[in-house]
């Protein structure tokens, strides 16, 4: 599952919508308008990036040469890595 930020799902939403004009498409406008709402109003979630260890910085070999306690395989991940 991706996440997406908030600001991008509206962001996206407003290029579509200059699309259309409040005088030649107003239903259309306006719904685009309800959908941006929507979004608004919806939960945000707790989500913290993570790193695979694949892609991480830290790792060398077999060994994560920051955190002692972490052994990278290539799809585990941790959220203290880095790119």
């Amino acid at each position: 599952m991706g996440l997406i930020s908030r600001q991008a799902a509206i962001d996206a939403l407003k290029k579509q919508q200059a699309y259309f004009s409040k005088e030649d498409s107003p239903l259309v406008y306006y719904e685009y308008r309800r959908a941006i709402e929507a979004i608004e109003w919806l939960p945000q979630v707790g989500a913290v990036e993570v790193v695979r260890c694949q892609e991480c910085k830290w790792k060398q070999g077999s060994e994560c040469v920051r955190f002692a306690d972490v052994r990278p395989f290539p799809n585990d991940f941790c959220s203290r890595g880095e790119e």
